[in-house]
């Protein structure tokens, strides 16, 4: 089983992470699934997609530990509900990674894989005064957590009509294996928020709670 990792972050909040390396037989074989979450997985046909939504139901479930079946939907915004179960989730998945933070509190998380790829839409999400603090030869890594970042507070916040440059901003951070940055939510007025990010498996992994 590649499960990487629970973690407890504060008295009721915990973040799991698993690498996917098992068939998806393994999964059917660890999880209680009704019909309608059976229908919507045939529904998915990207055998990747199909191991990241089957892999963060059983990381869920194995930090819950329920008795009986977690019955999940989605938003109109996409983000996750626990409908029979009093607790908060955010789910990140990245091609074999898979994060989640699962608790009384809301929560955001976001895993990211390292590429050269973010250098080339940098521009669409990074902010000037962002760029004024990426150290020269780690743009990459930097690129990543503010995008990752982004993401994380995009989830945290919910709802819809949040544009990440505009109203989003990452304060400055040195670059480390891991560690903790804040950012300002800029939409209707101006909130600050702490993140803590690290690096795992050559992914970018950042979350607050």
């Amino acid at each position: 089983m590649a499960l990487v990792e629970i973690r407890k972050l504060n008295a009721t909040n915990y973040l799991g992470i698993w690498k996917i390396e098992e068939p998806e037989s393994f999964f059917h074989e660890n999880l209680w699934l009704d019909q309608d979450e059976l229908d919507f997985l045939n529904q998915i046909k990207n055998e990747g997609r199909r191991a990241q939504w089957l892999s963060s139901r059983l990381l869920i479930r194995k930090i819950i530990n329920p008795k009986g079946q977690i019955l999940m939907e989605w938003d109109d915004f996409g983000k996750p509900v626990i409908i029979n179960y009093d607790f908060e989730v955010s789910i990140s998945h990245c091609r074999d990674m898979v994060a989640v933070i699962v608790g009384d509190r809301k929560s955001g998380i976001d895993i990211e894989k390292k590429s050269e790829k973010i250098k080339r839409i940098a521009k669409k999400f990074v902010r000037d005064d962002e760029w004024s603090f990426v150290k020269e030869g780690l743009e990459i890594e930097y690129f990543l957590a503010i995008w990752a970042a982004k993401e994380t507070l995009f989830k945290y916040k919910g709802g819809g009509g949040i544009d990440f440059k505009e109203h989003m901003q990452v304060l400055p951070f040195d670059m480390a294996p891991q560690g903790s940055f804040h950012m300002n939510y800029l939409k209707n007025a101006n909130e600050k928020v702490e993140l803590r990010f690290e690096w795992v498996d050559e992914h970018m992994l950042t979350y607050c709670v």
